[in-house]
């Protein structure tokens, strides 16, 4: 369903928008994005190490994340509106302005979720997820299909992430028993924690989104629009991994043999996406011309290109939850750092000549790259990584 209601909103956007239309409203959404990783402060795993050994912290710690969403949503305006509008751009405060909703919405559905699976309530967070999809996808097609503007689409996400977070307050509200007092000393014992994984997931989506900006900036919104088709259904190849890695967190955090509990989920969604890559290269070119439109076939041999990366994201996104446990060696900020410099110099390259076909290739080596680094880190240190979860844990709580 999830896979569903993502294909579902590219396709009304495309065909109403255009490449064009789809490109700016994939460009803004890029950047909502990068405000909601700047403006996370890696709370999403703080919040899971606390709540994984105290229940009785989720008040404070959903209040925080609340307060946190409306204050980095604020700076966003001004930064957004600042340094990213172009300035021969009519409507860039309107697009500013829903970007900066939309990141308010989407970092407290984030922090708010994560809260909700550092409980194990898993069955609450899929009911969750369901429904987040199911809104964002009724608002951007609704204000798509009324409006036929990017400006529409990005408002009408705006909106669908502003409806979610209703539920999802008063949900959390209930099972703290309305103890939702904000605990500044928590958050800042947080960011102590969180440091590493904020750096390593921040670095993560600039991998992940560089080359939007960058192709937004060298090549226009038409060539950007046809590069985010191929984007979106390689994101879409993800879920299953990302589900995997979010549950399997706090199982390896409480296991007495956390290498062994993520090699053996590692071999599995390494089949599983070996037959969503195989289905991906039989039965790409013909989904996409007809649910895009065959005007968009370039978008298939694009795809082509990142299903390295969407592999390797899919193994890296259960090994990185390894690493998590044992307190995110600064080795794993190396190899992200350096996978980012490796993504940048091969743009800079590539991109000009083959834009986005160039911006596809680079990706994939970047992750590839990270990828077998972080194994290779992740098997160097197995034999450690009991003994340094418990002494971590004890230095944590002494935090």
């Amino acid at each position: 369903m999830l896979v569903l209601a993502g294909l579902l909103s590219s396709v009304i956007v495309v065909r109403l928008l255009g490449a064009e239309g789809r490109g700016v409203f994939f460009y803004w959404t890029t950047l909502a994005g990068f405000a909601v990783q700047f403006g996370n402060f890696g709370l999403a795993s703080s919040n899971t190490y606390y709540l994984a050994r105290e229940r009785t912290l989720l008040g404070p710690l959903a209040a925080n994340a609340f307060w946190c969403s409306i204050a980095v949503g604020v700076v966003s305006l001004s930064v957004l509106q600042t340094c990213f509008s172009p300035h021969d751009v009519p409507s860039r405060w309107t697009l500013a302005g829903c970007a900066s909703v939309l990141v308010v919405g989407s970092l407290y559905y984030l922090l708010g979720v994560n809260l909700l699976v550092a409980v194990k309530r898993y069955n609450e967070f899929n009911i969750f997820e369901l429904i987040n999809r199911s809104v964002a996808l009724a608002g951007v097609a609704g204000a798509t299909v009324l409006w036929r503007s990017p400006e529409a689409a990005l408002a009408g996400a705006a909106t669908a992430s502003l409806l979610i977070c209703g539920p999802l307050f008063l949900r959390l509200q209930s099972l703290s028993r309305g103890l939702m007092r904000p605990d500044p000393a928590l958050f800042r014992r947080g960011l102590n924690i969180a440091a590493r994984a904020y750096i390593t997931t921040l670095l993560g989506f600039a991998v992940l989104r560089f080359n939007a900006i960058y192709l937004q900036w060298t090549s226009g919104p038409a060539v950007l629009g046809e590069w985010s088709i191929a984007a979106q259904i390689l994101d879409t190849m993800g879920i299953i991994p990302t589900a995997v890695a979010l549950v399997l967190f706090p199982a390896i955090l409480t296991s007495d043999r956390p290498y062994e509990h993520m090699s053996k989920n590692l071999t599995r969604v390494a089949l599983v996406m070996l037959v969503i890559c195989a289905g991906a290269i039989l039965a790409g070119h013909p989904l996409i011309s007809i649910v895009f439109g065959a005007e968009h076939e370039a978008a298939y041999k694009i795809m082509l290109y990142g299903l390295p990366s969407s592999f390797a994201v899919g193994l890296l996104a259960v090994v990185s939850q390894f690493l998590a446990s044992i307190g995110f060696p600064w080795t794993l900020i190396a190899i992200w750092s350096a996978g980012l410099l490796l993504e940048i110099i091969i743009s800079l390259v590539l991109v000009p000549k083959l834009t986005g076909v160039g911006a596809m290739i680079a990706l994939s080596a970047a992750h590839t790259t990270i990828f077998f680094s972080a194994w290779l880190l992740a098997h160097r240190l197995r034999g450690t990584a009991i003994n340094d979860n418990s002494s971590q844990v004890g230095a944590r709580h002494a935090i």
